[in-house]
């Protein structure tokens, strides 16, 4: 019975749920910015692999096994995005898009474009609230960020080195010409000091691409232990303007994507819900449940 459902189906049902915690205000402990804003997680994650039980919506892989082996390997996986918030303990989940084979084409599906046709669905608490997008340097190209602003929401995305070089190269001259705006603060964490550097610049080229290029403002956090030894650095891309005043809300903001792993993923399929435990393949729409 169940294999003949798609899992789309369930749409309804979250927005009844999301319809009575806007109605019973439950949401505003989740508002972030302006208390109008609710920021949105989205990440992928795997819950079936197998060399031997598959259908027509896996995706597929080469994987090597212990012995040396290449052994086609089928798998599903999924974005399962979230509503969280800076120091809150709480997640709530929003529907899931499945990462499907599912229109014959010879290329897989992807975690982006599972995530844009998520995008494309109604969310009921759009009507109410501004959404931020949050998500992994994977999502921090032209062609979803387009897809964020063309549906009239904003974005907070990390943005790596290695993947962003035309973008870092005018960073790095604004670092020389001493042009980022930048202030520091100090702090005791775990009972050591420690130094935090905050650089922001606005209005910056995405890539070097013309057909595809687009203005975007970006932010990094760069943490220093009391020994002079960098811990951590953090940095991303954003629609926001960044000013002295709200550059560490949005990095704050953009370093909560992290709970989309631990508070979500992980209790899925490690505290009693059992995501990755296959109870029925199916053929059509069974291993989405």
């Amino acid at each position: 019975t169940l294999d003949d459902i798609d899992s789309d189906k369930l749409q309804p049902t979250f927005n009844k749920i999301y319809k009575l915690l806007l109605e019973k205000n439950t949401l505003e402990k989740y508002t972030y910015f302006d208390n109008k804003t609710l920021l949105v997680l989205l990440d992928g994650t795997y819950y079936h692999s197998s060399t031997k039980i598959h259908c027509e919506h896996c995706q597929t892989r080469k994987k090597t096994d212990a012995k040396g082996n290449e052994n086609l390997q089928y798998y599903h996986s999924a974005i399962t995005p979230i509503i969280a918030k800076p120091n809150t303990n709480t997640i709530l989940p929003l529907l899931p898009e499945m990462i499907s084979n599912t229109d014959g084409n010879d290329k897989q599906d992807c975690e982006i474009n599972a995530s844009k046709r998520w995008l494309d669905k109604i969310h009921v608490i759009a009507k109410k609230y501004k959404l931020t997008l949050l998500g992994d340097d994977l999502y921090s190209r032209y062609p979803m960020i387009q897809k964020i602003i063309d549906k009239g929401y904003s974005f907070i995305l990390v943005c790596k080195v290695t993947s962003h070089k035309v973008l870092y190269k005018t960073v790095a001259a604004y670092k020389q010409a001493k042009s980022v705006k930048t202030f520091t603060i100090t702090r005791i964490h775990n009972g050591k000091k420690q130094t935090l550097t905050y650089n922001w610049i606005n209005e910056m080229l995405l890539n070097g691409n013309k057909e595809d290029n687009m203005e975007v403002n970006w932010c990094e956090l760069i943490i220093v232990n009391s020994d002079g030894k960098k811990t951590n650095t953090f940095s991303f891309v954003t629609d926001l303007k960044i000013t002295k005043k709200n550059v560490e809300e949005i990095i704050e903001a953009g370093r909560t994507r992290w709970k989309i792993e631990n508070e979500n993923n992980n209790t899925l399929k490690n505290h009693g819900y059992d995501l990755a435990h296959n109870y029925g393949h199916g053929d059509e729409y069974l291993s989405q449940k």
